[in-house]
């Protein structure tokens, strides 16, 4: 501390600037996709925004390999399979992390008739 005396609360203080600042540091460098789950009665579905081209191939692979219908748009990657197989693909191939998760429930109207669709969101980084 350029020669001066200082007490250990400010030391503390110091301290907890600086890791702070290395905490933000490496959350700013993170790479951030979007995972979402449409689950309503007769269909699951998943979306998944942010993906690099070579993760999509590894999607489509995937879709493929299954017989899993899917769509490749260029804003986002959809597929009619569960939120969790995507999460392992993404997880255990891609490298990804769950940072936080989200749950809602909507009520849609079709031809007359209400239906619940619950939604997850689940933003991961890596």
């Amino acid at each position: 501390m350029c020669g001066r005396t200082v007490s250990h609360q400010t030391n503390i203080l110091i301290i907890a600037l600086c890791y702070n600042t290395s905490v933000l540091g490496l959350i700013l460098n993170m790479y951030y996709i979007i995972v979402t789950e449409s689950e309503s009665p007769g269909e699951t579905s998943c979306k998944i925004k942010g993906l690099t081209h070579a993760e999509v191939d590894i999607l489509e692979s995937y879709c493929k390999e299954r017989q899993v219908t899917y769509l490749n748009l260029k804003e986002f990657f959809e597929a009619d399979i569960e939120g969790v197989q995507v999460l392992n693909i993404i997880c255990g191939v891609l490298g990804y992390q769950i940072l936080t998760q989200s749950m809602a429930i909507e009520d849609n109207y079709i031809g007359g008739r209400k239906i619940k669709v619950q939604k997850l969101v689940w933003i991961m980084y890596k």
